[in-house]
């Protein structure tokens, strides 16, 4: 026999959330940048939850080479609060994401995501001097916003640096609760009719 729930407990899952959504956007080349990403999201979960709702969208660097898929999320990065690119730093960006950079700016924001670069750890381009975190501090720089590393991102995006870039963001004293202005929306979790 199949359960099914009620049509309250529906409603209540549907319900908005009254708490402020904290939009996430992260791009990776590679299994292990992959990894890094999820580590990441992980992080901010539990460092900003239940104060915001962290709200991420994913995209390897493979699947931003489809035109519908890039300007989809060329559209959540530009509403986005964060965006984080995870590769490895001795490699160069490929042609395909160096447009994918230039075109987030076109979408006429008023502010825009602070750029993170999240980079291979324990090697000799661990520190920000390399390839990754020159080519995104440029970018950030282009952008005018602000630009971390990997320290920078451990130590100073906490609840309160999180709280101020929404509050900066928000143009009415109430936090917007919707993930990326409402405009873009992730696929649903679950497909199919059992889902």
């Amino acid at each position: 026999m199949q359960a099914t729930a009620s049509a309250p407990a529906l409603r209540k899952l549907n319900a908005p959330s009254t708490i402020p959504a904290f939009s996430v956007v992260a791009l990776y080349d590679g299994f292990f940048a992959n990894v890094r990403i999820m580590e990441a999201l992980e992080w901010l979960k539990y460092s900003l939850c239940p104060d915001l709702r962290v709200c991420p969208v994913t995209w390897s660097f493979d699947t931003l080479e489809r035109h519908d898929v890039r300007s989809t999320s060329v559209r959540a990065a530009a509403a986005a609060d964060l965006l984080i690119v995870s590769a490895p730093d001795e490699s160069t960006m490929p042609d395909h994401i160096m447009k994918w950079f230039t075109a987030v700016p076109q979408q006429q924001r008023a502010s825009r995501p602070v750029v993170v670069a999240l980079h291979e750890e324990g090697s000799e381009f661990s520190s920000a001097q390399g390839r990754l975190c020159s080519r995104l501090r440029e970018v950030a720089g282009s952008w005018q916003t602000e630009f971390m590393s990997n320290a920078d991102f451990d130590q100073r995006l906490d609840r309160d640096f999180a709280t101020r870039l929404l509050s900066s963001k928000s143009h009415s004293p109430i936090h917007r609760s919707k993930p990326f202005g409402g405009e873009f929306q992730s696929a649903p979790r679950y497909w199919g009719i059992n889902g």
